[in-house]
């Protein structure tokens, strides 16, 4: 992959969970990192195959290697990470360490 692709900017967001002042656990979504990345939207084969197993993912977005996004390292990424472009936030469905080479990394993501 050509890293001059990197040409848009998205930002992480992790779920970071407290105790509020009342002792209620509170969840938030707070900026983690802000990167360079491929972004493309899903559309014909891949949408199709996307609806064949079941999944809403309309974007596909490739970043440089993260190991807190590797689902094969960390299995609760989807639950612990979301990422936000231009304004909109998307769930994190699927990431795929590319090649197995942590160069890059490929996100399926969903609009919330």
């Amino acid at each position: 992959m050509n890293p001059g692709e990197l040409n848009k900017r998205i930002t992480i967001l992790k779920r970071s969970i407290f105790t509020d002042d009342n002792g209620f656990e509170v969840e938030e979504w707070v900026d983690y990192k802000t990167v360079w990345a491929k972004v493309k939207n899903i559309n014909g084969k891949e949408f199709f195959q996307a609806q064949q197993a079941q999944s809403k993912a309309s974007k596909k977005i490739i970043i440089r290697y993260l190991k807190g996004l590797d689902s094969s390292i960390n299995p609760n990424v989807s639950l612990e990470y979301k990422i936000k472009y231009t304004n909109n936030n998307y769930n994190l469905i699927y990431s795929d360490n590319i090649q197995e080479k942590n160069k890059f990394i490929e996100l399926l993501l969903e609009g919330e």
